[in-house]
């Protein structure tokens, strides 16, 4: 359980530093005017500079569409990190600027917020006394919003939902400050393995579109949420002719706490089955990743050990359909809809397996402690996958 937790007073300092310190000098601006007032609708969406296309068309993964697509929208991109090479978009796309500014009024604040936590927490000893507040990028990104909502006629808004902080605070302020603007949350994803986050807080959209009934299910039934709020569709993002398969592959996760835990328990992994059960594998790092310096130090020691050991993995891949999952990951769950032999290493177990109480339609086989193998008997109640012409243009989904 949660109370069996255990983690060192530097661990919880860090974490503590990171919610209040670091992301508090992440600023964001809107360096564009719009020149129009005709837009009733927004989708709040990410950057990726890959889908930026032609003549200033983007295209967004979540929803598989481009901008020009979707009539009397404003679309709103937010930067995942900072870009200095400066991007041309059409007249309805906006890409908010991201910045780390520092400034001393905010970090003598947020320094005197940090020791106070700390007090009050009785140096970690009370975590209930532990207040975190919403930082600024989350009353940055509203004010943002605030502005254009009363520049433009909005009557709806939709966005990927994750439950992230900023996408609460966000709800919760728009609902109360505009009743008649509807939300609408899109699952491009699969839930967590504790979806704990998704817990009905009175701060969620007002309508939230799922891509399987399973999911849909677990909403209701475990997490609070009211039937009418939640929507099954076909995805909009997983399709089911797609080139690119999930066989013979390692898949990293967003987060790795410990990156030696995880090798060892992989290497555990293989030594479990005997020689040429596992197939050659490709190492896939989280695309958000790419620079993390955990994620490439546990990759360069996959890699050398593939290689020390590249006698006792099968060479012709034929045959096989194997996947290895590291840490929190929904593609666990696309790996089995995919019909891939799906198996998963958990840094921790109570955070990242995937447990009955909430998932009754996976069978778990436990080869040790923190590694299982997963089976589902019917595909198809996780993802829903759609065809190519399942878009945000083209379903149901009264946007």
């Amino acid at each position: 359980d949660f109370a069996s937790q255990k983690y060192s007073f530097w661990f919880k300092l860090r974490i503590l530093f990171k919610e209040l310190v670091l992301i508090n000098y992440i600023k964001l601006e809107c360096t564009k005017k719009i020149k129009s007032k005709k837009y009733e609708k927004i989708i709040l969406s990410y950057f990726f500079p890959e889908n930026l296309k032609n003549k200033g068309q983007y295209f967004d993964k979540y929803f598989s569409i481009k901008t020009k697509d979707i009539k009397n929208t404003l679309w709103i991109l937010i930067p995942l990190e900072n870009y200095k090479k400066k991007y041309e978009f059409s007249d309805d796309t906006i890409l908010l600027k991201r910045k780390k500014k520092f400034n001393f009024y905010i970090t003598f604040q947020i320094l005197l917020k940090f020791v106070e936590n700390l007090i009050k927490s009785l140096f970690f000893l009370k975590l209930d006394y532990i207040n975190i507040d919403n930082n600024y990028f989350d009353k940055n990104l509203f004010k943002i919003l605030d502005k254009l909502i009363i520049e433009n006629n909005i009557k709806k808004i939709l966005y990927p939902y994750e439950s992230q902080p900023h996408q609460n605070y966000l709800n919760y302020n728009i609902k109360k400050k505009y009743s008649n603007i509807k939300i609408i949350g899109y699952m491009h994803t699969v839930i967590p393995p504790l979806p704990l986050e998704y817990i009905k807080k009175n701060c969620e959209p007002d309508l939230l579109l799922v891509n399987g009934s399973s999911q849909k299910n677990i909403l209701i039934k475990k997490l609070g949420w009211p039937s009418n709020k939640v929507k099954c569709i076909s995805s909009m993002r997983y399709k089911i002719n797609t080139n690119s398969t999930m066989y013979n592959k390692i898949y990293l996760p967003y987060y790795i706490e410990d990156e030696m835990k995880f090798f060892k328990l992989f290497k555990l992994l293989i030594y479990s089955k005997p020689k040429f059960f596992f197939p050659k594998f490709k190492i896939k790092n989280h695309p958000s990743m790419s620079n993390s310096k955990c994620h490439l130090r546990l990759i360069k020691k996959i890699k050398n050990f593939l290689k020390n050991e590249k006698f006792f993995f099968k060479t012709s891949s034929s045959n096989h359909k194997i996947s290895i999952f590291l840490g929190s990951t929904a593609a666990v769950i696309e790996g089995l809809e995919r019909k891939a032999r799906v198996f998963h290493i958990c840094g921790n177990d109570i955070f990242e397996k995937f447990d009955n109480f909430y998932w009754k339609e996976i069978k778990i086989k436990n080869i040790h402690k923190n590694i299982y193998e997963y089976k589902i008997q019917k595909k198809g109640n996780f993802i829903r996958f759609g065809n190519e012409k399942d878009t945000l243009s083209t379903l149901k989904v009264n946007f």
